[in-house]
C-alpha cells in the first residue's frame, strides 16, 4: 500500500498496481434468457472498486488488477444472467426500474466477496427479440382496428336505419300512385 513517488525494491521487483478509484464495467449486448425463454439484449455500466483495506487478500487471491477484472466481469455477468431469468417479457416494459434495482442488489452480493464495491449502474438498453415487438405491434393494431369498429358502429347502424327508412317511405309513395 505504497503512495506515488520513487521507490526501490530486489532486481526484478515490480509494483502490482490497482486503481484507487472507481473503473467502469461494461456489458455491451449481453444475451441472457429471461423467464419466458426468451432472448433478452441488454446493455449495462457500472463503476466498481476493491475495498482498499483486502487488497492484500485481492492480491493473493486475484495475482493483479487484470485478473481481477475478469472475475468481477463473470461475477457480474452471472448476476446479469439470474436476474433476467426472475422477469418475464412485459415485466421488462413495465417494470424497468425493479429490474435495475434487482441487477444492483445482486452484483453487490456478488461483488460482496470479491471485495469490491460498486456505484452508479445504468441499465441503458433492454432490447427484446424482434419477431416479439412485431408481434406486440400487430397486437396493438389489432386492438385498435377493434376499438374503431366499435366507434363506427352508432354511424354505421344510423345511416343503415336512415336508408331504410328513405326506402320505406318511397315504397309508400309508390303505393299510394
Amino acid at each position: 500500500a505504497e503512495r506515488e513517488g520513487l521507490h526501490n525494491g530486489p532486481p526484478g521487483f515490480e509494483f502490482i498496481k490497482f486503481p484507487s478509484v472507481y473503473k467502469s464495467l461494461t456489458f455491451d449486448d449481453l444475451e441472457c434468457l429471461n423467464k419466458d425463454g426468451v432472448k433478452i439484449v441488454l446493455d449495462v455500466t457500472y463503476q466498481y472498486k476493491v475495498r482498499s483495506s483486502k487488497l492484500k487478500e485481492v492480491i493473493l487471491d486475484f495475482r493483479d488488477k487484470d485478473g481481477f477484472t475478469k472475475v468481477l466481469k463473470y461475477a457480474g455477468q452471472s448476476a446479469l444472467h439470474e436476474t433476467c431469468s426472475y422477469f418475464n417479457t412485459s415485466q421488462f416494459q413495465s417494470e424497468r426500474a425493479n429490474f435495475q434495482e434487482l441487477v444492483r442488489v445482486k452484483i453487490v452480493d456478488r461483488y460482496e466477496d470479491l471485495h469490491a464495491d460498486i456505484t452508479d449502474l445504468q441499465v441503458s438498453n433492454i432490447a427484446r427479440p424482434s419477431e416479439y415487438e412485431n408481434a406486440i405491434r400487430s397486437k396493438e393494431r389489432a386492438r385498435e382496428d377493434i376499438q374503431v369498429a366499435y366507434n363506427e358502429r352508432p354511424r354505421l347502424i344510423t345511416e343503415a336505419e336512415t336508408e331504410k327508412r328513405e326506402a320505406e317511405t318511397q315504397a309508400q309513395i309508390i303505393k299510394d300512385k
